[in-house]
């Protein structure tokens, strides 16, 4: 009897670490998201981010590591993120009509101003000098190019997988582009045309 006591007491020891664990992570790079946010990537130092989650250096190297690591792990949480949001959109959704909702969801204001797209934006100038950001950033849009090419497949089973592909990108490149002039100042009339040419893309795919 007395070992299952201390079995439990174990167990629940090491529960109690990894629930600190992810507590303190999530801090960690809710902090680092705010870093970059206010900064950039290259302002968000350890230092910076320790700063920001309102603890040691040391306990930001020991729960995540290094900035290298710091990028993997927030690279991980953006597309995770970008995953269960589009989940929750398609669950409040009473159509059946895939396309008009893939549309929908990549072409709204609460797609253009999520802040995982925030985030990837604040990303890309850094990507675009830096060897060690640029392939994690690629990995972002390389999931959610998957994620667009996987609802097209549903759209259009029949199509070639290349041309699926490719229009799974002009999409992909429609959406972020457009939400992305929105957000500095163009007018939303200039995303519902990119929302419409989408809207062809899908369905000469469609036809093919």
């Amino acid at each position: 009897m007395q070992q299952d006591v201390r079995c439990g007491w174990a167990w629940e020891a090491a529960v109690g670490r990894k629930s600190l664990k992810v507590e303190n992570t999530n801090r960690i790079l809710d902090a680092f998201e705010r870093c970059i946010e206010a900064y950039g990537l290259r302002g968000a130092t350890l230092e910076v981010v320790a700063k920001q989650a309102d603890m040691d250096r040391r306990m930001v190297l020991h729960y995540v590591g290094k900035r290298e690591a710091l990028v993997a792990a927030l690279v991980e949480r953006i597309v995770a993120r970008f995953e269960e949001n589009a989940l929750d959109f398609l669950r409040d959704q009473q159509s059946d009509d895939l396309q008009g909702i893939l549309l929908e969801y990549l072409f709204s204001s609460e797609f253009n101003t999520h802040p995982s797209t925030r985030l990837v934006a604040a990303l890309l100038p850094e990507a675009l000098h830096d060897d060690q950001i640029r392939p994690a950033v690629k990995s972002i849009y390389d999931a959610f190019h998957q994620s667009v090419a996987g609802f097209l497949r549903e759209i259009a089973p029949q199509a070639d997988e290349s041309r699926l592909e490719h229009t799974a990108f002009q999409i992909m490149s429609l959406s972020f582009g457009g939400g992305w002039m929105t957000n500095i100042g163009f007018q939303p009339a200039l995303t519902e045309a990119n929302k419409a040419l989408a809207k062809t893309l899908l369905a000469d795919l469609a036809a093919s």
